[in-house]
């Protein structure tokens, strides 16, 4: 199977997505307000609002409509700290890390956004999610948001922008480093590449630096997600680095070696074949 043809039977495209703003305070306007500006941003019409409403009260509405599932909640305490367990990124700075830890201790209350993209969609549920977050982050003012599809924390303003159709892969894989095997070789792993990709992906560090190697591991899902496009070979060529792609022998999984100059290969990218005959 192809990188493509995983990618399309994975997760993340249809699975319900989630988000939460971290307030510094409870928000004190109605979900409709909020729910109406949601259906906006994502093509939907004021009056779609009153037809898509399924059930609702002050602190939960869940709105049905052709383009998404939308259910918008609201609370007056913090999150519990077991929500936090991995949000902070392993590889942030000591600045960028307390400025996290204090954004999570002193919130006060959350708005929640959970979205399923409609099944005959093309847009990922983590763009319609980012859509819907980035309107939402206009109306309330949060402190942060908790990302649901890699669980990580971010400042209010501080969620990378998506490009249009493509969702960035620092806003769906995690990476953290893990010790694997008699050995305890170190691997860094990424988190929700199942759910994103289809496949789990590793990238062994060996004597990489954290930086390069977290580059070269998004630049490889990115690869794997470029449209009409199939990753063939044996290796991946990323900035002048190069990697053999090593397969699981049940396909759950993909690992990126890193080969010296002497052992270096090529990735070539070429139109999917289904892609080709449909064409002709």
């Amino acid at each position: 199977m192809s990188y493509l043809a995983r990618i399309d039977k994975a997760a993340i495209h249809k699975e319900s997505q989630m988000a939460q703003l971290l307030l510094a305070s409870p928000h004190q306007g109605d979900l409709e307000t909020l729910a109406a500006a949601v259906m906006s941003v994502i093509g939907e019409t004021s009056e779609t609002l009153k037809t898509a409403r399924e059930s609702g009260n002050r602190t939960r509405l869940v709105l049905r409509s052709d383009t998404a599932t939308i259910m918008l909640a609201k609370s007056c305490t913090p999150l519990g700290a077991e929500r936090f367990s991995r949000a902070l990124d392993p590889f942030s700075t000591a600045a960028e890390r307390a400025a996290l830890v204090a954004i999570i201790g002193h919130h006060e209350a959350f708005v929640t956004l959970k979205l399923r993209p409609d099944a005959y969609q093309k847009i990922t549920a983590p763009e319609l999610l980012y859509l819907g977050v980035s309107e939402i982050n206009r109306l309330v003012k949060p402190l942060g948001v908790l990302w649901g599809p890699n669980r990580r924390l971010h400042h209010g303003a501080g969620l990378p922008i998506i490009p249009k159709g493509q969702a960035p892969m620092q806003l769906l894989l995690a990476p953290c480093i893990r010790n694997v095997g008699p050995r305890r070789h170190a691997v860094l792993h990424f988190s929700g590449a199942h759910s994103a990709l289809g496949f789990g992906l590793e990238l062994q560090l060996a004597s990489l630096d954290q930086d390069t190697a977290i580059t070269a591991g998004l630049a490889f899902a990115s690869a794997c997600r470029t449209e009409k496009t199939t990753l063939v070979g044996r290796s991946f060529c990323h900035d002048g680095l190069t990697f053999r792609i090593a397969h699981a022998s049940d396909g759950a999984r993909v690992t990126l070696i890193p080969l010296n100059p002497a052992m270096s290969g090529t990735i070539a990218i070429t139109p999917d074949v289904n892609e080709a005959k449909t064409a002709a």
